[in-house]
Order: structure tokens, then sequence, then C-alpha cells
């Protein structure tokens, strides 16, 4: 089988010289229809093949590549379409890496889980993020003198990261983008508007 990249499907990397072997094995027995290289049959057969393998390709780009979210490219538009995006907190110019990981991450806010600390850290990976989240509690009445209190920590949650986001240039990404991007603005944004309304989200980068 031709073909560099590796699909789920064994038959997906079929090209020009299975097609038109299959072709040969598909005719009739015998010496009235030639399989000699140099006939115009065998010429024809292998111009066929040539096409039947090119739309083969393309079927399984489709099916293998282009279906995933995580992979996406010629129908990435197509996502973004369909869900809403490209979302404003990726900014202006976003790179194909970030909208992928948009994507993912709408996904995941659109899934129906529960608001849970996995569900935002799993928000943040989909972006390309690692963080852990800590929570707080009120102080009920006996609390040892001294430790914190107040009611507002118990709708208190805090994002624990690095101040320093690097996201590399990856299989996949346009030509022209950059090698690296920087920065958690596109975290915060995104956690911001997806965390509960009655709860406070606080930041602390190391």
């Amino acid at each position: 089988m031709s073909g560099a990249r590796a699909y789920l499907n064994p038959y997906a990397g079929l090209g020009s010289a299975e097609f038109a072997d299959l072709m040969r094995r598909l005719g009739p027995p015998g010496d009235a229809v030639s399989r000699d290289v140099d006939t115009s049959l065998e010429q024809m057969r292998l111009g066929f093949a040539d096409t039947m393998a090119a739309l083969h390709a393309t079927a399984a780009q489709l099916s293998e590549v282009e279906a995933d979210p995580g992979q996406t490219m010629a129908l990435l538009p197509a996502w973004e379409a369909s869900f809403g995006l490209p979302d404003p907190c990726l900014g202006p110019s976003p790179t194909i890496q970030q909208r992928r990981g948009a994507l993912l991450a709408r996904l995941l806010a659109e899934s129906g889980a529960a608001p849970t600390p996995a569900y935002f850290i799993g928000i943040a990976a989909a972006l390309g993020y690692t963080i852990t989240i800590s929570t707080f509690q009120a102080s009920p009445f006996g609390r040892p003198f001294g430790g914190p209190f107040g009611d507002g920590l118990a709708y208190t949650w805090q994002i624990n990261g690095a101040a320093l986001h690097y996201q590399g240039f990856q299989f996949g990404s346009a030509f022209g983008e950059p090698f690296a991007v920087w920065g958690t603005s596109i975290l915060q944004c995104v956690l911001n508007r997806l965390k509960p309304a009655h709860t406070v989200l606080l930041f602390q980068y190391t």
C-alpha cells in the first residue's frame, strides 16, 4: 500500500498500483484482454487507477483526519461555523492549533458535563494549558484563630498554572504561523466566560 500517513482503516492507503492491479484481476481471463504494459488497454487502466487512487485518498482524508476536530484542516471553517466559532477570546489572528483547541473546548463545554474542577481542567487542556484548581471553604464557627475566613471563599476557586504558556509549531500548523504563542489571556477569557455566574475566579501563576 502507498501513502505516508498511517490510517486506522487498513485499506485507506491504497494507491494507483493497487487499483490498477484490482482492475486487472476483475477483467476476464485469457489472451483476449491483454495485460501488457505497452497496450492501450493497460494505459487506460493506469489512467483510471490514478483517478481512483486520488478519490480514495480524499475519502480517507475526510473520514480519518477531517472528521477529527483535533486534526481537521480543510473542514476547520465548517466545524467552526457549526459551533459558533472562531472564539472571540482567541483574538483577531488565531493559529490553526488555537482554533482547533477552541473547537475541542467548545465540544467539551457543550457536552452537558457538570462544572466540576475536572471539567475546567479538561477545557484548559483542550486549549493547550496544563492547570490545577484550588477551592476554598468559608470559615465555620469554631475555626482556630488565625485561619482564613469569609463567606465569599465558598464561591471562590483558583486556577494554578504557568505564567508563560508555550505552544510549539505542530504537525498540521499552517505555513507562516509563529513557532510559539505566549500568554494566558485566552485561558482567562474562556474560563471567565464558562464559570458559574455566582463564583469568583482567581488566577495564580508560577
